[in-house]
C-alpha cells in the first residue's frame, strides 16, 4: 500500500513534467511565430522616414538684413522655424549705411552668411549675382508666385526670393486731425506752391507741431524726397534721360529737374519747416511723430505707412503726393526686398529649405498680419491693407500717374547710391551747396564706372 502511494506519486510528478514541458514548447513556438509575423509586416510597409528638415535640425544658419527692413515679425518666423524643424536662423542686423557695404566686402572675401537680404532685381548688378549667388530658378516656391517676373535679371534667372509682388508706393503720410487744425480737409496739392502753403499754415495755426519730419541719421529716409521727386518731375522723358546718364551722354548736371528738386528740398530746411533734430532723428521717430501727432508730414514709403497705422487709429493716416516740378503723380520703387544664398554659403542647403519655409503661409502669413501687403506667393494673406494706401494705388497706378523711382532707374550705380544720401544730408547742414551735392555725385558716378572700366566711361 505504502508502495503503490509512492508509485502512484512518481506517476503524477512525471505527468506534470511533460505538461510543463509541452507548454513551454508551445510558448517559445509561439513567440517564434509572433516574431515571424512582426518581421513579416515591416517587410510589408516601408519603414516611415523623418521628416525632410530633420535632416537639417541643430544647424545654424546666418541671415544678414538692414535695420530698416528688419521687423520683430522675422524673429517670430526664425523661430517658429527652429520650433518645427530645429534650424535656428541667426539674424544679424547692420545699420543702413553700412549695410550695402558690407555685402560687398563680405562677398569679396568669402566669408558670407548664409543668406543675404538684398533690393531685388535692383542690385542683382551690384552684387554680380551670376558670379556670387546661387540661381533660384528650380526652388519649389517659384511655381507659387504671383508675378516671378519682378525678380527675373536679362537672362530669365532668379537670384532672390521676394517677399512682396509690386515694389512700395511713395507718397507722404500725413495725420488727419493735424492738417484739420490747419485747414485741410483732403489735402491735394496741384503745385509745388500748394504744398508749401499746407506746410505753412501748420506751422501758423499748430504751434509745437512739425509741418514735415525729416529723420536724416538713416540717410535712406532722407533720400526717398530726390529720389522720388526727380522722377515725377521728369515724367515720361524719364526713362530717356535715366539711360543717357548711365551711358555717360549726359552728367546729373544736365539735367535742370535734378537741380530743381534739390532746391526745393533743401528749402524745406531753409524756411523752418523741419524738426530741429532731424540729423538725429530716426525713421522710428518718424513714424511715431506723425501717429501721435507731434509731426504733420513724413514722407515715407506705403510700408512705413502701415507701421505709423498701428502706432495710432488708422483712420487718422492719410497719404497724398508731393506736386514735384508743378506735375503729379507717384514714384514707386522698382526693386523687391528679396533674399539671396551666396556660392559660398556653408549651410547652403540649410538655407535653401529656409527660403522655402519663409514662402509658406504658416510662416509668411505672421508677417502680413502685421505689415499688410501685396504677397509674392499666390497662397499667402495679405493682410488688412490700409485703405489710405488702396486709394493711392487705385488713384495714381490705376490712373497711368506712377513712375519708376530714380535709384531704380540709375541701379547701374547702385553701389554709390549710399554717398549721393550722404551728400543729401550735408546739403541739410549747409556743408554742401546744391551745385556742390550734384557735381560730387557726379563725380562719384564717374569714378565708379571707370574702376570697372565701363565703356564710355
Amino acid at each position: 500500500s505504502s508502495d503503490l502511494i509512492q508509485m502512484l506519486k512518481k506517476i503524477v510528478a512525471l505527468l506534470l513534467s511533460i505538461l510543463l514541458l509541452i507548454g513551454l514548447i508551445g510558448c517559445s513556438a509561439g513567440a517564434q511565430e509572433l516574431k515571424q509575423t512582426e518581421q513579416s509586416e515591416q517587410t510589408a510597409k516601408p519603414a516611415q522616414k523623418a521628416p525632410a528638415e530633420d535632416a537639417f535640425a541643430g544647424t545654424i544658419v546666418t541671415m544678414m538684413i538692414s535695420q530698416a527692413n528688419y521687423q520683430d515679425e522675422y524673429q517670430q518666423i526664425m523661430d517658429k522655424i527652429e520650433e518645427d524643424t530645429g534650424i535656428k536662423v541667426d539674424l544679424q542686423v547692420l545699420p543702413d549705411d553700412q549695410y550695402f557695404d558690407a555685402v560687398n566686402v563680405k562677398l569679396s572675401t568669402g566669408e558670407v552668411p548664409d543668406i543675404m537680404m538684398n533690393t531685388i532685381p535692383q542690385r542683382y548688378a551690384a552684387v554680380n549675382a551670376a558670379e556670387n549667388c546661387v540661381v533660384l530658378n528650380d526652388q519649389p516656391w517659384v511655381s507659387r508666385m504671383v508675378n516671378a517676373g519682378t525678380v527675373k535679371d536679362e537672362e530669365g534667372n532668379i537670384y532672390g526670393m521676394p517677399l512682396a509682388s509690386s515694389g512700395s508706393a511713395m507718397g507722404v503720410a500725413y495725420n488727419k486731425e493735424i492738417l484739420r487744425q490747419a485747414g485741410y480737409e483732403n489735402p491735394n496739392p496741384q503745385t509745388w506752391d500748394e504744398f508749401v502753403d499746407i506746410l505753412e499754415a501748420v506751422k501758423q495755426k499748430c504751434p509745437g507741431v512739425t509741418p514735415i519730419f525729416m529723420s536724416d541719421a538713416d540717410t535712406w529716409t532722407t533720400q526717398v524726397f530726390i529720389d522720388t521727386g526727380l522722377s515725377v518731375a521728369l515724367g515720361e522723358k524719364g526713362t530717356e534721360v535715366y539711360k543717357k546718364v548711365v551711358n555717360n551722354e549726359i552728367k546729373m548736371a544736365d539735367i535742370p529737374e535734378y537741380k530743381q528738386i534739390l532746391e526745393n528740398f533743401k528749402s524745406l530746411y531753409d524756411n523752418g519747416y523741419v524738426n530741429a533734430d532731424h540729423l538725429s532723428a530716426t525713421y522710428d521717430m518718424g513714424n511715431e511723430a506723425v501717429a501721435t501727432g507731434k509731426a504733420a508730414i513724413y514722407n515715407i514709403p506705403d510700408f512705413g505707412v502701415i507701421v505709423m497705422a498701428t502706432l495710432t487709429d488708422p483712420d487718422n493716416i492719410g497719404i497724398f503726393t508731393i506736386p514735384y516740378g508743378d506735375r503729379i503723380g507717384m514714384a514707386s520703387s522698382v526693386g523687391l526686398t528679396g533674399f539671396m544664398i551666396p556660392k559660398e554659403a556653408k549651410n547652403m542647403e540649410a538655407a535653401l529649405k529656409v527660403l522655402d519655409l519663409m514662402s509658406q503661409p504658416d510662416y509668411l502669413n505672421i508677417y502680413y498680419a502685421a505689415h499688410p501687403g501685396n504677397p509674392a506667393f499666390e497662397d499667402v494673406d495679405c493682410g488688412d491693407v490700409l485703405p489710405c494706401i488702396k486709394e493711392t494705388i487705385q488713384k495714381y497706378v490705376g490712373g497711368d500717374l506712377t513712375y519708376v523711382e530714380m535709384n531704380g532707374q540709375l541701379a547701374a550705380f547702385s553701389p554709390v547710391q549710399t554717398e549721393w544720401w550722404n551728400y543729401y544730408v550735408e546739403l541739410t547742414m549747409g556743408a554742401k551747396t546744391v551745385d556742390e551735392v550734384i557735381a560730387a555725385v557726379d563725380t562719384k558716378n564717374a569714378d565708379y564706372m571707370r574702376s570697372l572700366g565701363q565703356e564710355g566711361w
